[in-house]
């Protein structure tokens, strides 16, 4: 877990400007070398750094003056799609060597086509991505938002001196409540969009816990990350799963017979995902949720 070395009684603007702060430093830190290809997690780390961003943004939006962040929460959900299809890309190219444990070996050559329609999508998503990232309206993103952190008064006066403590308390449980709330509610006929959804609601406490963990000195803080981090593995490996089978319907259709092979397989491994989520959201349901009075 991250340490922003923060205090219950740091006042709202100083703790989330410090956030906000060490996570525009990783965006930038990280740029030049996913323009390099150096590694996909140098792209990982970029995209989570803006997920944060985006994610803070929105749980503390009463904090901001409403004119100030609309504009940057656009901008950041526009610079996050940008890159996602050179992920999707990939994590397809990624779980290739995979595919050919799972079909007979008379489906090689097919998926030797398949490694080289990836690689033609991969090589046009990362060019429209260098665009982007060298675009003037992406200069632009980065000397505004600049500005706004180091700008005084860009949150409502009412918190100025409040502290995060309580405040930051209140959004944690908030989300902790409506995971269990909509944890509960799932079986195995569940959408998928749904189980994206609880997804993302994961995301969000997660990184209020790694902004905000330090503020609970109870060892259940650990154990209840620990617990919703293999809650999200198991749904994000379900929405990778949806992902893949969504990519290989759109192939070309003479090329079916193979993928459907292949998609009938991922789907028996989306269901098994589907069957194991119950033990991972009873366990995370398991662990009492810190307080800040302990």
């Amino acid at each position: 877990m991250k340490k922003f070395k923060l205090s219950t009684e740091n006042t709202i603007p100083e703790a989330i400007n410090a956030i906000l702060l060490s996570l525009f430093a990783t965006i930038r830190k990280n740029k030049n070398d996913v323009l390099n290809r150096s590694d996909t997690e140098s792209l990982h780390d970029y995209r989570v750094a803006i997920r944060r961003t985006r994610c803070l943004l929105s749980q503390f939006k009463q904090v901001f003056h409403k004119q100030a962040i609309g504009h940057f929460r656009a901008e950041f959900f526009w610079l996050f799609g940008a890159t996602s299809k050179v992920r999707d890309m990939d994590v397809h190219l990624e779980h290739l060597q995979y595919y050919k444990t799972l079909l007979p070996a008379t489906t090689e050559h097919d998926l030797l086509l398949l490694n080289q329609h990836l690689l033609a999508e991969q090589a046009m998503a990362y060019d429209e991505m260098v665009k982007v990232l060298g675009s003037g309206r992406y200069q632009k993103l980065l000397t505004d938002w600049s500005v706004f952190l180091y700008t005084p008064k860009t949150m409502k006066a009412q918190f100025a001196n409040r502290p995060i403590g309580h405040f930051a308390d209140k959004r944690i449980r908030l989300n902790y409540l409506a995971i269990l709330k909509q944890g509960q509610s799932i079986t195995l006929a569940t959408p998928d969009e749904i189980f994206h959804d609880l997804r993302k609601r994961c995301k969000k406490l997660r990184y209020l816990l790694e902004f905000f963990g330090e503020f609970y000195p109870d060892e259940n803080t650990e154990k209840l990350l620990n617990s919703l981090k293999r809650l999200q593995d198991n749904l994000g490996a379900h929405q990778d799963l949806c992902v893949q089978i969504q990519f290989l319907q759109q192939l070309p259709p003479a090329k079916q017979v193979a993928w459907q092979l292949l998609v009938e397989v991922l789907q028996n491994q989306k269901q098994q995902l589907r069957a194991e989520f119950k033990t991972h959201f009873d366990g995370f349901t398991k662990i009492r949720m810190p307080s800040l009075n302990n």
